[in-house]
């Protein structure tokens, strides 16, 4: 019965923000989990002023290093912009150990990971 209250304090006060960061002018990356169930999840934002929008929202996902090693979203470090066009935003994604160049393709839930 709890659980609504948990998700509430971790939202307002961000205690369930665990990783943050404005990869460049126009967009921030960040890693959240409000509850004790889920899995975390990551969002990039497009920064309009005054306010913000969730271009990609990532759910349950791992990024893909290769085909036998994946970043989790707890273990990401570092988050570089490589760029964009149209459809994509391209980043470096990194953890201790591994680090993956990714495609993300902008203004859908889903996601499509490419690594190069």
């Amino acid at each position: 019965m709890a659980m609504p209250f948990v998700a509430i304090i971790l939202s307002s006060t961000g205690q369930g923000l665990y990783y943050n960061k404005k990869i460049s002018d126009k967009y921030r990356f960040e890693v959240i989990q409000y509850g004790f169930l889920g899995r975390p999840v990551m969002n990039i934002d497009e920064q309009t002023f005054p306010f913000e929008k969730e271009i990609i929202t990532l759910l349950n996902k791992s990024i893909p290093v290769d085909s036998t090693k994946t970043i989790d979203p707890w273990e990401i470090k570092n988050v570089d912009f490589i760029g964009e066009n149209d459809n994509s935003i391209f980043l470096n994604i990194s953890s201790d150990k591994q680090h993956a160049k990714v495609t993300f393709t902008k203004y859908t839930k889903e996601i499509k990971l490419r690594s190069q």
